[in-house]
Order: C-alpha cells, then structure tokens, then sequence
C-alpha cells in the first residue's frame, strides 16, 4: 500500500495486517466508544473563549498499540511471511477482530486517567484536566484520532506525554 505523507511529499510503502475476525468462534466485547460530535463543539468553544492552542494526534498502528488479547488467536501470516506449517499467536488484537477497537480504547482512557485526566460523563471519549481547581485542557479521541486542546502547561505535561507513550503518525498545530 502506497500512503502520501501529511506534507504531501513523500510516498511510503506501507504493509497492513488485517485480520478475519467474521471467523472467530467467540464473539468478545466489542464496543468502543467514540467522541460525541457536541463534545467536540464544546472543545473547540472552550479553547476559542480561553485562547488555547488546539492540535490533532493521529496515532499509527493504533490497535497493535492497545491492551494484550486475553485469548488465544492464531493467524495465517500473510504470503510475504508464511512458511510451511508455521502460524502466528497474536499478542496484541489487531485490524479485524471483533475487540481490536475496544483494546485500544481502555489502553488509551487508562493511559490518560494515569496523566490526571477525567472522563466526561455521558461521553466517555471526552477527557479534561484540572490544575489547581482550574480547568487546563481537553482531549476528545475519536479511534486513533486525539484533538486536544487546553494551556501550556497542558501540552507539555500531558500532550507530550501522550506523545511519548504512543507511536504517532502525525502531530499537527491550529
């Protein structure tokens, strides 16, 4: 699979490994969820009213990023990888599994509770953060997608940091 780049410059070659999970015996739990578009809206008003700085996240290979699969999944590798006789045991769930989505989403909610971060009730894919009883920053994630937005010391304590414990494809300002 060929992919442009943000910068619209360069062309990477990349692989992708997706999985059959419309095969699996057992069907885990699979729910995700999602920002709320009105939680998005209140994101961009509050750093508009604030004049906080927004940036976006996109997070790469996102899914193999997330929590270990607590089951026994074996795969046929790809024909670039195969040999005779020879499956994968996943580690991690991967594109096409039914909990793929959901493995991620808790490893990401946990990862920003751990930063000081709450979730929003009613939404549970809308974080904030406080400071000193003030509020200091937002995030919304929306799969791999991460807006946020919030104060300097936000961006560097907890952006940054989200930065450091994920591999990412893209990191974008205003």
């Amino acid at each position: 699979l060929r992919k442009e780049t943000h910068d619209g410059l360069k062309v990477n070659v990349k692989a992708r490994l997706c999985l059959r999970g419309f095969k699996e015996v057992e069907k885990p739990r699979s729910d995700s969820p999602t920002v709320d578009r009105i939680s998005n809206k209140i994101l961009y008003a509050i750093a508009g009213n604030e004049g906080w700085k927004v940036e976006s996240i996109d997070v790469t290979s996102a899914f193999l990023q997330g929590e270990d699969i607590d089951r026994e999944v074996f795969v046929t590798p790809p024909k670039e990888a195969a040999m005779d006789g020879v499956l994968w045991k996943m580690v991690k769930s991967g594109y096409g599994l039914y909990d793929a989505g959901r493995k991620w989403w808790i490893k990401v909610i946990e990862s920003m509770i751990k930063l000081g971060g709450k979730t929003l009730v009613g939404d549970e894919s809308f974080v904030y953060f406080h400071r000193d009883g003030l509020l200091v920053g937002l995030i919304s994630i929306h799969v791999d997608d991460f807006q946020g937005a919030g104060n300097s010391w936000f961006f560097k304590n907890v952006m940054d940091k989200i930065c450091e414990l994920f591999k990412i494809s893209k990191r974008e300002v205003e």
